[in-house]
């Protein structure tokens, strides 16, 4: 199964928008990404536990039962994705788009690109 960044992005987007700590999914009775089976929305959960992205508790007995929160990695990792501009220029670069990169390599990219971008705004550039 391939690794979708959208779908990782309203994955966090979702557990950010939170008005709790844990946030609880039920995808057997509700789904809150129609677009996506239950089958790749667990597969993208659980690589994001492991990355470090969420943390929580991933049950699967009858019904796939989630309560997850995001980390202070992940909310990091969504700020990055959320910078329209830096996103772009990635883009711009990368003909497969964003799926083809490690997320290590995306977020150090991402991160290079906001401090330059961040220099430029507060004079800091010798550019």
């Amino acid at each position: 199964m391939k690794r979708d960044i959208n779908l990782v992005k309203k994955l966090l987007c979702y557990f950010e928008d939170s008005e709790t700590i844990y946030t609880e999914i039920l995808l057997e009775q509700y789904s809150p990404f129609p677009d996506y089976t239950d089958d790749v929305i667990s597969y993208h959960i659980e690589l994001m536990i492991e990355g470090g992205y969420l943390q929580g508790h991933f049950i699967v007995q009858n019904d796939a039962h989630i309560m997850l929160q995001l980390t202070w990695d992940g909310h990091e990792f969504l700020s990055l994705l959320k910078d329209k501009e830096v996103i772009n220029k990635i883009m711009s670069v990368s003909k497969e788009g964003l799926n083809t990169m490690s997320f290590g390599v995306l977020k150090d990219i991402a991160k290079k690109l906001i401090e330059s971008k961040a220099e430029r705004l507060l004079g800091l550039s010798s550019k």
